[in-house]
C-alpha cells in the first residue's frame, strides 16, 4: 500500500528525467517517495522533516535533506535550486501546513501532488498564490491495486528495494509494541510475521 501510493504520487506529479522533486515528509511513504522520484529520472530529490532518524535514511537512499525544525523549508527548497523552486513537490504528512509549503516551494507552473491523507472536511489552502502562480494541484486517494504491476516491476528489476525501510521485525503477537514503536517514532516501518 505504502509504496502503491508513492509511485501514484509521483506519477500524479508528473515527475520527467532531469527534474528536482521535493518531498515533505520522510515517514515510510515519503521514503518511498524518494526512491520513485528517482526510479522516474528527477536528477535530484530533496527531503524534508524534522526527525534525524528519517533524514538519515533519505541521505542514505540518496536525497538531499532539510531539517524542517532548524531551517526555514521553504528557503531551504529554494536556496538549493538557485531560487526557482522544485520542479514537483510532494506532500506525504497530510496536513495544510504541509500542503502550504509543498505549494511555496514549488516552482511556477510546477506541480504539486499530495500523498499524505487528509481527513478534515475542510482546511485552509493558498489558493491565491497557486492561482497567481498557475500551480497543478492533485489531491486524491491512490488506486493501490492499480499500481501493482508497475512497483511490481520497479522492485523485480532493482529499481527499488523497499526493504530498506523496514526497522523492526516482530511477531503477530508483538504487534501492540510495534504500534507503539512506530508511534514514539522509534521505528520506520515494523513488519509483522505469524
Amino acid at each position: 500500500d505504502n509504496l502503491a501510493t508513492a509511485y501514484f504520487a509521483v506519477h500524479r506529479a508528473e515527475v520527467r528525467v532531469g527534474d528536482v522533486v521535493g518531498v515533505i515528509g520522510c515517514g515510510p511513504v515519503g521514503l518511498l517517495v524518494v526512491m520513485c522520484a528517482q526510479a522516474s529520472g528527477a536528477s535530484r530529490v530533496i527531503a524534508v522533516d524534522v526527525l534525524d532518524s528519517r533524514l538519515d535514511v533519505a541521505r542514505r537512499l540518496g536525497a538531499v535533506t532539510v531539517n524542517g525544525r532548524v531551517q526555514d523549508p521553504v528557503r531551504a527548497i529554494r536556496d538549493l535550486t538557485g531560487k526557482r523552486g522544485a520542479d514537483a513537490m510532494i506532500e506525504a504528512v497530510g496536513n495544510a501546513e504541509s500542503l502550504r509549503l509543498a505549494c511555496e516551494a514549488v516552482r511556477g507552473f510546477g506541480t504539486v501532488s499530495a500523498a499524505g491523507v487528509y481527513v478534515e472536511e475542510s482546511l485552509p489552502f493558498p489558493a491565491g498564490r497557486a492561482f497567481a502562480r498557475d500551480l497543478t494541484v492533485r489531491l486524491g486517494m491512490a488506486n493501490v491495486p492499480a499500481q501493482f504491476e508497475a512497483v511490481t516491476e520497479l522492485i523485480r528489476h532493482g529499481r527499488i528495494d523497499p526493504a530498506i525501510l523496514v526497522s523492526h521485525t516482530l511477531s503477530l503477537g508483538e504487534a501492540a509494541d510495534g504500534y507503539r514503536l512506530f508511534d514514539a517514532a522509534e521505528a520506520l516501518k515494523v513488519l509483522l510475521k505469524p
